[in-house]
């Protein structure tokens, strides 16, 4: 197996990676990666992947500068590291379009007729900006969306496939819906619990604008303190609102309530979390949370205000961080105070209900599933042809206007309006 991808920060995709390297080869199967930016990669997480992958770098592939390895559909390709590259892999797995493409090229050039798989880490990464966008994401989306077989789509749940046939009408219905492999087994939960009188409260995630739940929970701990109620919040992470969290705790005379308290090595997080009471997030980390027994609140991406879906075991198999779902809402204010007034035997309960929930998170479950894709049927036909030229230059564009202007790279995170 072969992945593509930019680079191992610490995040869910790339903690799902290196898990799917770990479970290979315990069982004596090759996994390789190759990685554009190796040096921007968290160290640990790195290091981890090449105990159990071989990981490889554009350089060991193209014959270019390194600054021109940006265009990666017409740099020349060495031959010979492509055929190490490519011997005995029996899929390619990507998550963004233009690796999906860069993966087509490679099949051709070596001769290598392999089912290429898309992984949707994030529901709107194929549908923001509408019709709105640019040459180059038009051609990513004709060749995931419409080029490769519905069955090399890993969707992940039935709502992401349902979000996708509304947006363009179309019959995802083949897609997987298997669970992204978080844990590798299940936790015992204990039958006792000595109770605090300071109910501890943690988040754990980048600190990114679609993230606006961290500024809510701010506002709910200030309404649980001012109430009397004994609580304290740790957001874990660091990025780019960082500061307007620390100024909004600042305002709220929170400091020392709740505390912004950085990154740690993702190794750590079960020593970490299983500390808290209470967990408050989304993506893979709620899920890891969960199978720790940890009771854990559901955020909402781009939500508005206080409000979840409730706790993570009611709602497990869904998209439980997007907006729009045909749920319940609840205010993450009464499920934190009512767990503050809960019994013992309450929360035993509740603790055993997450742990039991994360079942179909096994780590074995999820590769098993994604080796079942090895056999997808490749297109007969090759992919349209399209300007490379014009692709790579609306690319490198469509990057530079990322970076600099902000409301194109908010208008990134956010569905578009059907």
């Amino acid at each position: 197996m072969l992945f593509i991808y930019g680079c191992l920060g610490l995040g869910g995709i790339e903690t799902f990676f290196v898990r799917i390297a770990k479970d290979r080869y315990s069982r004596g199967l090759e996994t390789k990666i190759i990685l554009r930016y190796p040096e921007k990669s968290n160290p640990e997480l790195l290091r981890e992947m090449r105990l159990y992958a071989k990981v490889f770098n554009y350089a060991d592939i193209f014959r270019a500068p390194n600054s021109l390895m940006f265009f990666k559909l017409i740099c020349p390709i060495k031959k010979k590291p492509l055929q190490t590259l490519l011997t005995g892999i029996s899929q390619i797995h990507v998550f963004q379009g233009d690796d999906a493409l860069l993966a087509d090229r490679l099949k051709r050039h070596g001769n290598c007729n392999v089912p290429i798989t898309v992984g949707f880490y994030h529901y709107v990464h194929y549908l923001w900006g509408g019709d709105d966008i640019p040459y180059c994401e038009k051609i990513n989306r004709k060749y995931v969306l419409e080029y490769l077989p519905k069955k090399s789509l890993m969707m992940f749940s039935q709502d992401n496939i349902a979000l996708y046939e509304k947006h363009y009408g179309s019959d995802f219905s083949n897609a997987n819906t298997f669970s992204i492999g978080v844990i590798d087994t299940k936790n015992s939960t204990t039958s006792t619990l000595i109770r605090n009188d300071m109910v501890r409260i943690c988040a754990v995630g980048r600190l990114v604008d679609f993230k606006t739940y961290n500024y809510h929970l701010i506002n709910v701990i200030k309404k649980l303190t001012d109430n009397s109620f004994k609580v304290q919040l740790d957001i874990f992470g660091d990025g780019p609102t960082r500061a307007s969290l620390e100024s909004e705790i600042h305002a709220q005379n929170l400091t020392g309530i709740v505390n912004l308290k950085g990154s740690f090595d993702y190794s750590l997080f079960d020593e970490v979390v299983k500390n808290y009471d209470v967990f408050v997030g989304t993506g893979t980390a709620i899920v890891q949370a969960s199978a720790l027994g940890i009771p854990s609140i559901t955020a909402i991406d781009h939500a508005k205000d206080a409000s979840s879906y409730g706790y993570f075991y009611k709602i497990h198999n869904r998209q439980y961080g997007r907006s729009g779902l045909n749920i319940k809402h609840e205010n993450m204010y009464d499920l934190i105070e009512k767990y503050c007034v809960s019994s013992n035997e309450e929360i035993i309960d509740l603790r055993q209900k997450h742990s039991d929930c994360t079942e179909s998170f096994i780590i074995k479950n999820s590769v098993h599933n994604i080796e079942k894709l090895n056999l997808v049927e490749v297109p007969i036909l090759d992919f349209p042809r399209f300007s490379v030229v014009r692709y790579e230059v609306s690319r490198l564009i469509s990057k530079i206007k990322a970076k600099f202007n902000r409301a194109e790279s908010l208008k990134r995170l956010q569905l578009p309006k059907v």
